[in-house]
């Protein structure tokens, strides 16, 4: 919800700045004085995303410390990088049999799908249902 906020008003549409400058060539004075630039914007970024946490945390009635500006930094540095996955629902996974195997072996055949990871979690889940720890866990 921050960076929504973020991006309908002070982003004007963009999402936070990340503060890395694109490969180029360039002498080192235009360099060092774009990359300036570009970490003056991220950090005004940052401070703008942060005081939209801030909000937010004080409408659910939580510490504003309870996520620390670091974090926020590193989220807006990394967002760019963000996708949505979208999944059915358990129950759905289970009404048809032929269907959600159809629809596994598409996500996992999908290049850069995150559906490969799904059946490894599932099977864990098996494992521990069986077992009461998970795979690779030691026995103390």
């Amino acid at each position: 919800a921050a960076v929504a906020g973020f991006v309908a008003n002070e982003g004007a549409g963009t999402l936070p700045l990340a503060g890395a400058i694109p490969d180029m060539t360039s002498t080192t004075e235009s360099y060092i004085a774009l990359q300036k630039l570009y970490l003056d914007k991220a950090q005004r970024d940052v401070t703008a995303v942060a005081a939209r946490v801030s909000t937010l945390l004080r409408q659910l009635g939580k510490p504003v410390e309870s996520i620390p500006l670091e974090e926020i930094r590193t989220f807006c540095r990394n967002i760019q990088y963000i996708r949505c996955q979208h999944y059915h629902s358990l129950e759905h996974e289970y009404s048809s049999e032929a269907q959600q195997r159809d629809s596994l072996i598409w996500s996992i055949e999908q290049p850069d799908s995150a559906g490969l990871v799904y059946p490894l979690l599932r099977a864990a889940q098996l494992f521990y249902s069986r077992h009461h720890t998970y795979p690779g866990q030691l026995d103390a």
